[in-house]
């Protein structure tokens, strides 16, 4: 374990590179296996410093992977990549190196907002910018986390200390730090571990991280963000003897204990109270099938499935008109369990369905969206078996009005049908041209697509084929609701 007594045993204060000048070493962020990350005398520049035994330390070797992580252009932007390797210190029998490393501005380590001893939940929120803003910025670090894997890197390390984000909460960027942990997940031979995040084919087997270990170190840090406990730490942890204490945690620690929303096992968790309140039903599906059952790392959730559930959960909130906070709809009621108001701001409900056989019915892909004042969400609308149209639709609530806008192709036809009135409309969408529909308080509207063919194969007894088309309109139900 590298930490920060470490350094100061070796008086180590100051790193010198070789184009970049002088960092003095002004305060540790964060430590672990790898290393330890220091703030520096330059607001936005940090030092990751490990170390090797003197014997073992290639320069050649070590630094190398620095600079092929400074070199692929693949990789995200909200990754800090090193910018300047350090001058090798030599200690007796060890030799300290590292990197300089650029932070975004007016950035923050996740564990620094962590929920304090004795706090209360809701500060904890309120704190992190409230929950939309926890589901926002889960989403961009899975979105991030997916783009290392698709450039054929696995992370390696991922755990509250490296994960940065905005610390004005008007703000939702996030950035991964210490990078040196990555490499190209083929070429991965070594296993490194984070206590309570890392996934348990690491900690029980010993295995080589890849990006399926490092799926499910980002459900733990989901699950974490959102409850403020780990997924396995329940009574069977806390109220463990003395002279248990030590077995029991290593079972925490491989996942070898019940999920602790688990209401049937005896190691349920303190947050349990919280669940219906922070998570989603696609939320809360997605961390029983990673931390429930035989956890297999082959049937866990995979992370497109995090990204989607986490876009569609983005969208899901009510806004309390009463004390402002966002909340999840549960029931029919709008009761914020904040302030216990039964209170909202105005909002457009919005449900992407197809039209068939005379008869709208909702898919696969419907599921509720509820649209903020100026909020917006991206619909996909089907327009032949590969063929689609993507709308991006938001809401400004002062002028009761909808905004359509058709963002990948260059028009589309569509009919508005406003039931209270009895009116249908024909009218296009253009591209980067929003289409402007205003809305009333009670009143059910319906936009139509143009219609498209799908064929149906069928398999008769005497195995012979026929083919039958089936006729489709994508469409979009909606409907405003006032403030309440």
């Amino acid at each position: 374990m590298f930490t920060e007594e470490l350094v100061k045993e070796n008086g180590i204060t100051a790193i010198e590179t070789e184009s970049a000048g002088t960092f003095e070493l002004k305060e540790c962020i964060g430590e672990g296996g790898q290393g330890a990350v220091y703030k520096t005398q330059h607001p936005n520049l940090l030092v990751k410093l490990s170390y090797a035994l003197k014997d073992n330390f290639n320069p050649n070797i070590f630094y190398r992977r620095y600079r092929n992580l400074r070199s692929r252009i693949d990789l995200p932007n909200n990754l800090a990549k090193p910018l300047n390797e350090i001058k090798p210190i030599i200690k007796g029998g060890k030799v300290f190196y590292g990197y300089v490393m650029e932070l975004m501005e007016d950035m923050v380590p996740l564990s620094s907002l962590h929920c304090k001893k004795g706090e209360e939940f809701a500060l904890y929120i309120e704190r992190l910018g409230g929950i939309r803003r926890i589901y926002t910025l889960l989403r961009k670090l899975a979105e991030i986390l997916n783009q290392i894997h698709a450039a054929g890197y696995c992370y390696g390390d991922l755990n509250p200390n490296n994960i940065f984000i905005s610390s004005d909460t008007e703000f939702s960027e996030v950035q991964l730090i210490d990078c040196d942990n990555m490499t190209i997940a083929a070429d991965f031979k070594d296993s490194i571990s984070f206590k309570g995040f890392s996934a348990p084919e690491i900690v029980r087997e010993h295995k080589f991280n890849t990006p399926l270990s490092d799926t499910w170190s980002f459900a733990v840090v989901a699950f974490f963000a959102l409850r403020q406990e780990l997924p396995f730490h329940g009574r069977l942890v806390t109220d463990a003897a003395t002279m248990d204490i030590s077995t029991i945690e290593k079972k925490e620690e491989e996942a070898d204990l019940p999920f602790i929303d688990d209401q049937d096992e005896d190691n349920v968790g303190e947050s349990a109270v919280f669940r219906e309140v922070m998570e989603t039903k696609n939320l809360q599906d997605l961390f029983k099938r990673t931390f429930s059952g035989e956890k297999n790392f082959l049937t866990r959730p995979a992370l497109f499935e995090w990204i989607e559930a986490l876009q569609i959960g983005e969208n899901s909130f009510m806004k309390c008109k009463n004390c402002g906070k966002h909340y999840i709809k549960m029931g029919k009621k709008c009761e914020c369990p904040f302030c216990d108001t039964e209170s909202h701001v105005p909002y457009i409900l919005l449900l992407n369905m197809i039209y068939t056989g005379g008869q709208l019915i909702e898919t696969s892909s419907s599921h509720p969206t509820y649209l903020l004042d100026d909020s917006s969400a991206l619909l996909i609308i089907p327009m032949a078996e590969t063929k689609s149209a993507n709308i991006k639709v938001s809401f400004n609530a002062s002028k009761q009005q909808l905004s359509l806008l058709l963002t990948n192709q260059d028009e589309l036809k569509a009919t508005l049908r406003i039931d209270k009135e009895k009116t249908t409309k024909n009218c296009a969408l253009k591209k980067d041209v929003p289409l402007l529909v205003k809305v009333k308080e009670d009143c059910g509207c319906y936009i139509f697509f143009p219609e498209y063919t799908l064929t149906e194969i069928i398999n008769n007894e005497d195995e012979s084929e026929e083919s039958s088309s089936l006729k489709f309109r994508g469409a979009i139900k909606f409907k405003y609701w006032g403030e309440a």
